[in-house]
């Protein structure tokens, strides 16, 4: 995963891919690219950065929670869906929502 940038808007968490023939490419909805300014066939301005694996306010949660090792001791996979669901957020209080879920879960002994 990386983030990105596309005429200095964003960033968005995504996986760079390939076409097959030597290009690559980002997929973007029709939502974030007129936000960005753009619309398919455009060129634009792409910086790309490496992307954290856990949003910081994911991480200070669950430490502030005890619940680090609950959290270390699932899979991988499902650690990466949850903070793609909180990270992927599109307003703060569905994060917060999402971030809650995950406490509450893993409070509960459950799994992602």
């Amino acid at each position: 995963m990386t983030l990105c940038r596309l005429n200095g808007q964003g960033p968005w968490r995504r996986s760079i891919k390939t076409w097959g023939d030597g290009r690559w490419f980002l997929e973007f909805n029709a939502d974030q690219a007129r936000k960005a300014g753009f619309s398919a066939g455009d060129t634009v301005h792409v910086e790309l950065s490496p992307a954290p694996d856990w949003p910081e306010e994911l991480i200070a949660a669950l430490t502030a929670a005890g619940l680090i090792e609950a959290w270390e001791a699932q899979s991988k996979s499902a650690r990466r869906m949850a903070a793609e669901a909180v990270f992927d957020a599109k307003r703060p209080q569905t994060a917060e929502a999402r971030l809650q879920k995950i406490l509450d879960r893993l409070k509960d002994g459950g799994r992602l």
